[in-house]
């Protein structure tokens, strides 16, 4: 009942947008009529001559169109405040995550992660991790278990710097990441979060989405080994098919296996699967998880995986 009623609230306003916007362009054609009815009557009155009075005329239906477009300014102004006041919410929102002002320079990292005595809070008061500390070696798998809320999906965005600590440092190959840049950090970093992004473009442009450089073999063999090639060479255009608006032409699982091979072709050392096969099947998410531990033998990956 609260969602009709607002829903209505929002219907009439619309109306009355439509209203007054329909209402516009007759009514400066109507004071635009009354406005040559007097001129006519005045120029008879005055006793202008023809060739004057059709100058007027011709110069009041010249300004006619500019006129009208004057009255539809205030409308578009109106509506182009209310946007501005809601995107300045964000323009305005002070950086809290920035770059050191004496960045380290790094190349690629081999993946070595210690979180050391680290604690974070979203509110101060309310610590979400406390005084956690772990090892995770380059070349390994390291699973987070624990129920809803425990803080797994907090623990693994501290790493590329979504937060910064409370307390405490994460380091990476022994450098704390907060000594380099946010893009050198983040390009060595591959992420599939719970909530799959993608967009209204084709199946290949969203698994090379950010590496236009890469070719159409490249995306297949990612493809492949996300288990994601057999359902994109049955649709329609194949990997030229667009999937909509957050990938809306496909199911669940289909998305999650695109947001994989993405992240997959990305081939950094650092990989970051947040629930990112939660809607596949259980014979398919082995798969993918075989098809990662595999493409560790990339050409080019360094990321020094055990045989």
């Amino acid at each position: 009942r609260r969602f009709g009623a607002a829903v209505q609230g929002l219907f009439s306003v619309q109306m009355k947008i439509v209203k007054y916007s329909s209402f516009l362009s007759p009514t400066i054609e109507f004071i635009s009529s009354i406005g040559v009815a007097a001129t006519l009557v005045y120029a008879y009155k005055a006793h202008i001559e023809w060739n004057v009075f059709l100058s007027i005329v011709l110069a009041l239906f010249i300004s006619y169109e500019p006129v009208k477009k004057l009255g539809a300014i205030n409308n578009d102004l109106k509506r182009g405040q209310s946007a501005l006041d809601r995107l300045e919410v964000v323009l305005n929102e002070p950086l809290t995550i920035t770059d050191p002002a004496d960045p380290v320079k790094v190349g690629r990292l081999r993946g070595d992660i210690v979180f050391d005595d680290v604690t974070f809070a979203y509110k101060f008061e309310e610590p979400v991790l406390t005084r956690v500390s772990v090892s995770i070696p380059s070349g390994t798998v390291c699973a987070l278990v624990g129920p809803s809320g425990a803080g797994k999906s907090t623990l693994v965005h501290l790493i590329p710097r979504f937060f910064d600590v409370t307390s405490g440092r994460i380091l990476i190959d022994g450098r704390d990441v907060r000594d380099t840049t946010l893009a050198s950090l983040r390009s060595q970093i591959g992420i599939v979060t719970q909530e799959t992004v993608l967009f209204n473009d084709t199946v290949r442009n969203n698994i090379a989405y950010g590496q236009p450089h890469v070719s159409q073999k490249q995306v297949e063999e990612a493809a492949r080994a996300a288990r994601a090639h057999e359902f994109i060479h049955a649709l329609p255009e194949g990997y030229n098919t667009m999937i909509g608006e957050r990938g809306v032409r496909l199911s669940g699982g289909e998305r999650q296996r695109i947001a994989i091979a993405r992240a997959i072709l990305r081939n950094a050392p650092i990989l970051i699967l947040d629930e990112a096969t939660s809607s596949v099947d259980t014979t398919t998410e082995r798969q993918i998880q075989e098809a990662l531990v595999f493409s560790c033998s990339w050409p080019d990956n360094d990321c020094h995986c055990p045989p």
